[in-house]
């Protein structure tokens, strides 16, 4: 697509940057208490899915959770296959027509600071 994309900027893409709005991303009382049980329950990293829509405002509202099986250290986690694929199964068996609103994947960091 880009002859040298080492040289190539976000103005150089988007040429008119100055109009673009960070999204407005909300989520729910109730989804942000799952994600602290995640977090609290796990004195490792863990990591998690989450439901995702578009509000009529143009807002993304993270509504709900799933939590796959998963490998965890103390600083890493990897949602397993089998994890990702019961996930999978059950969103489709249960909540079909919420299986494309799974759209966000979080992980805690445990103790440790974002950089």
């Amino acid at each position: 697509m880009f002859k040298d994309s080492s040289k190539t900027s976000i103005s150089r893409i988007l040429k008119n940057k100055k109009k673009i709005e960070p999204p407005k991303i909300c989520i729910t009382e109730e989804t942000l208490l799952k994600f602290k049980a995640y977090v609290d329950s796990c004195e490792k990293e863990i990591g998690w899915l989450a439901f995702v829509r578009k509000e009529e405002d143009g807002t993304y509202l993270i509504y709900d959770t799933i939590l796959p099986k998963q490998e965890v250290t103390s600083v890493t986690t990897e949602l397993t296959e089998s994890g990702l694929q019961e996930v999978g199964e059950e969103v489709l068996q249960n909540r079909f027509d919420e299986f494309e609103n799974i759209r966000c994947w979080c992980h805690s960091h445990v103790n440790m600071q974002v950089y």
